[in-house]
């Protein structure tokens, strides 16, 4: 779907038919002053309810001169279109002073568009247009209508009344972090550093790379990914360094599980390297990520990736649950190699 601010009349006109969550039509009574039959009251009562719902619900456009589509019916404009005098100075000024305040908390991010015969909509009148009111999810959610004091939400293409739950849930938002988790395949090929006087060629690997994106605004303290890997992508030899395969709606996986742990470095050994000491949480603050990667087959390729899924759970703190499931063929690969002479050493 276009953003709003993409949208002209054949657009709007060419959406599918039906109710859904993300768009509602409102004849041109809805909201022109100046048309028969129009009631003040009315108006005001139905934009709080509607500006509360999609607010709350994931955000969505609010498109007033469109008659509303009963039985499937094709969408045409209503009665010429809206007034674009029926408000002082216009109606899109007048509308953008009295949003905000329509709900509680006041609405802070919403924008409105206005098609007529000059920009968007050639077939309309000099003096009528077509409204959109875009509303995106917002961060101050839950929002109450000001007229009737309901929670509202859009649930099966109609703005319903919310119940005390759903309100806690949507509160909530903002008491969570919220987890999103990027997959990537990564092949590299290098020649190794010499070693005790031997030469090998050129080396390819690959990597599946994990990164969690914070993207909510409060940081994750504990975090946890649970991963379920299709062995067939992975090397024999690491396929024992965590539980074994097991199967799971039949197919077959290797488990293991992610966390934002990290190991304090109390010394360094010439010989073995870095030494550590106790692990310590490492919180993923808001607009940042944390990564993680596993050593797959080196002959792993995108034209070859079995036709098998990737599961993957996310806990983080007080946040619900995330199960998720992803095709191991729709995963991004990407090719980093150097292509030095010689053939690369494939061999797991």
């Amino acid at each position: 779907m276009k953003p709003a601010s993409e949208w002209d009349l054949d657009y709007i006109l060419g959406l599918p038919e039906g109710e859904f969550d993300w768009v509602e039509f409102k004849s041109r009574p809805s909201l022109d002053f100046s048309a028969p039959g129009f009631l003040a009251g009315k108006f005001e009562d139905e934009l709080a309810k509607q500006l509360s719902a999609f607010a709350n619900s994931g955000g969505g456009v609010l498109v007033y001169g469109i008659k509303n589509p009963v039985n499937n019916q094709p969408k045409s404009v209503d009665d010429g279109g809206i007034s674009i005098a029926c408000k002082k100075p216009n109606i899109r000024e007048w509308l953008e002073d009295v949003i905000p305040n329509m709900v509680e908390f006041p609405l802070k991010k919403f924008n409105v568009y206005v098609l007529t015969k000059a920009s968007g909509a050639p077939d309309l009148a000099d003096d009528r247009c077509v409204i959109l009111i875009d509303i995106p999810d917002s961060e101050d959610a839950p929002h109450q209508s000001a007229r009737d004091h309901l929670y509202y939400a859009r649930i099966g293409g109609k703005s319903r009344p919310l119940g005390h739950r759903l309100i806690t849930d949507i509160a909530n938002r903002r008491k969570h972090p919220i987890l999103e988790v990027q997959f990537l395949f990564r092949s590299e090929t290098f020649v190794p550093a010499p070693n005790m006087g031997l030469q090998r060629g050129p080396v390819r690997v690959v990597h599946l790379h994990i990164q969690a994106d914070n993207d909510g605004k409060v940081y994750a303290k504990h975090v946890h990914i649970r991963l379920s890997i299709p062995p067939s992508i992975l090397r024999p030899r690491d396929l024992n360094l965590e539980e074994v395969c097991k199967e799971s709606d039949g197919q077959l996986y290797w488990h293991t599980r992610l966390d934002n742990r990290r190991w304090e470095v109390i010394g360094h050994d010439p010989w073995i390297g870095d030494r550590y000491g106790h692990p310590y949480l490492d919180p993923i603050l808001p607009s940042e990520s944390r990564p993680w990667s596993f050593k797959c087959k080196r002959s792993l390729r995108p034209e070859s990736m079995p036709d098998e899924k990737l599961i993957y759970e996310v806990n983080a703190d007080n946040a619900k649950t995330i199960r998720k499931e992803i095709l191991l063929k729709s995963i991004p690969f990407a090719v980093t190699d150097v292509h030095p002479p010689g053939k690369a050493d494939e061999s797991d």
